[in-house]
């Protein structure tokens, strides 16, 4: 008697594998070559050059000159992203171009961060959409008389360096749950935001709270 035939083996991971590379790789190029068409179409167009700008300019170039903030010169908010360009004007020298490069680079990091939060949300398609709307939509807009209103020159750095160390902390903490060291990177996100603007500290606190608070409740409700 012919022995039955056994059932197939379960398919390899490597067609599903394979398979997410390539989509992640369309998503990425595409994404890639919308931030460079984005920066081609709007190059240096962003800033109000007489309303409000200066005042991301002027900041850093007299930290770098030496001023202490809250002593020779008023600051609305923390000091942490005007320190970040004081170093940066260092480093590079004082110019616009030091700060269109690093925005360029925190633009990418965000769009990345939406991507991959709206990814492990839902379906990938579903994030590339999502991050496709930000990029074409709020990246380079200009909707107002008045420019300074977009990622590449924003009103206050505080407010998109805030958000993505907000989205890296929280990304630090899910990470945390397998890897502690995750953790540690999330508390200093956490730390960095509360230095730079109350609008982003406050919710991004709210959402720590909630996250180690609900998680305290989860490992007590085991226990039970």
């Amino acid at each position: 008697m012919t022995p039955m035939s056994q059932p197939d083996a379960a398919p390899s991971a490597a067609p599903r594998i394979s398979r997410f590379s390539r989509e992640l790789s369309v998503h990425v190029a595409a994404l890639a070559g919308l931030l460079v068409l984005g920066v081609c179409l709007s190059w240096r167009m962003w800033p109000d050059p007489i309303i409000d700008f200066g005042h991301e300019l002027y900041i850093p170039w007299r930290l770098n000159a030496g001023d202490v903030p809250y002593r020779e010169m008023l600051l609305v908010t923390g000091p942490a992203s005007q320190l970040y360009h004081a170093g940066l004007f260092a480093l590079f020298g004082s110019s616009y171009s030091v700060l269109i490069a690093s925005n360029l680079f925190w633009l990418c990091v965000l769009t990345g961060l939406i991507y991959a939060w709206l990814a492990r949300l839902g379906k990938r398609w579903v994030a590339f959409v999502g991050a496709v709307f930000f990029v074409g939509v709020f990246a380079f807009g200009q909707y107002t008389v008045i420019g300074n209103y977009n990622y590449m020159s924003p009103y206050r750095h505080e407010i998109v360096h805030g958000l993505i160390a907000g989205m890296l902390c929280l990304w630090g903490l899910e990470r945390g749950r397998t890897q502690k060291w995750w953790t540690l990177g999330a508390g200093a996100c956490c730390g960095a935001a509360m230095a730079m603007k109350t609008e982003v500290s406050v919710p991004i606190l709210g959402a720590v709270m909630w996250w180690f608070g609900t998680g305290f409740l989860f490992e007590r409700k085991k226990e039970w």
